[in-house]
């Protein structure tokens, strides 16, 4: 079904595969980061009220498995498309009062049992990529101020950022309901706009602080150990194993390691690259670009060393490529250095180690 609702959308076909030292890099947009159906169930209700937009459309959605992933480029595609036919202006905050309890599955039954307002905002971070694997969801405190942050690894149009922030609040009612409501401040990206009608009442008449460095919410911090009002022990212990297994099963054709491992080894040959100039790269912020391999399980300096071990193997049993060009190609400023990192990775010279492995290579790659 999400290979139909992309036909509607415009396909930019992937770059064919080069060598390492002439890479083309993709921003990761169309594989790395997906949606859940369950996400437009709220777009599809606010659609189905107006002849805007084509039945086809929404019955294509609508017909889709609520665990079904739809690829973030697609989605943001067809939501460009759904504005461009001239809908409201506010149509992301409309679309988010559409949100309804249960609509992000065991997203929300884990956020709505948990004990405390702390383990129920923990819980949003935990399992938010089980409904959308662009947002990551943070809890900071400073000088008495709990901060709900949210990062965007895609750049987010003002009716993604509305539907994405309205549909938290919404989320987080239990949170709000559990005595943070008088202190709560919403934290909006973009510029005031000159009517904030529909943002008051989306988000019940809380104060809004516009042009904020990232969106999300602000309220007492002494409150963050407070017992949720909807806490269920036993259902948030059983609703955790379910999440858990489904962050497991949740389909990847490329992961972001993958992603970044190209960008460095595209960058390689202009010298070592740094985290900031990946991050750049791949348009995402470095915080988020750190938080992400975390959440795989390495740091950048560990991906930056086992590919430059990786790829040194390669160039060195190619014997297409003479020895004195691979510390270019890896980033070395100087052979002495490359040298010394490849007897560390190898135990062996390069120049001995192509002797001993002559009519190995099968050419320098990164899948």
């Amino acid at each position: 079904m999400a290979g139909d609702i992309a036909t509607y959308a415009r396909e930019t076909p992937p770059a064919s595969e080069r060598a390492v030292r002439r890479a083309a890099v993709e921003v990761p947009d169309l594989r790395v980061f997906a949606y859940s159906a369950r996400l437009f169930q709220p777009f599809i209700r606010l659609l189905h009220r107006t002849s805007l937009i084509p039945e086809e459309w929404t019955a294509a959605i609508r017909g889709m498995d609520p665990e079904e992933r739809l690829p973030a480029a697609t989605a943001h595609q067809l939501l460009d498309g759904v504005v461009s036919l001239g809908v409201d202006p506010s149509f992301g905050l409309m679309a988010a009062r559409e949100w309804n309890s249960g609509d992000g599955g065991a997203l929300d039954y884990a956020v709505t049992s948990a004990s405390t307002i702390r383990e129920a905002v923990e819980a949003a971070g935990r399992y938010m990529g089980l409904v959308n694997e662009v947002a990551s969801i943070h809890l900071a405190v400073s000088g008495g101020v709990a901060v709900i942050h949210v990062e965007n690894a895609l750049p987010m149009t003002r009716v993604g950022l509305d539907f994405q922030l309205g549909s938290l609040y919404r989320l987080f009612r239990c949170v709000w309901a559990s005595g943070c409501r008088p202190s709560l401040r919403v934290l909006i990206q973009y510029a005031e706009p000159e009517d904030v009608r529909e943002h008051l009442t989306t988000f019940e008449g809380a104060p809004l602080v516009f042009g904020s460095p990232h969106p999300g919410f602000t309220f007492d911090a002494a409150l963050l150990d407070k017992r949720l009002t909807s806490a269920d022990f036993r259902l948030h212990d059983t609703i955790r194993l379910h999440a858990e297994q489904m962050l497991q099963e949740l389909p990847r054709s490329k992961s972001l390691t993958s992603w970044i491992e190209s960008a460095i080894a595209a960058e390689l040959p202009k010298g070592a690259p740094t985290v900031n100039r990946i991050a750049s790269r791949l348009r995402m912020s470095t915080r988020t670009l750190e938080r992400r391999l975390e959440r795989e399980g390495t740091t950048f300096s560990n991906l930056l060393e086992d590919l430059r071990k990786r790829l040194a193997v390669r160039y060195v049993t190619n014997q297409a490529i003479p020895l004195g060009e691979i510390a270019f190609l890896l980033g070395f400023s100087h052979t002495t250095g490359f040298h010394r990192a490849f007897k560390r990775w190898t135990g062996e010279t390069p120049l001995a180690y192509r002797k001993a492995h002559s009519g190995t290579a099968r050419g320098p790659s990164v899948d």
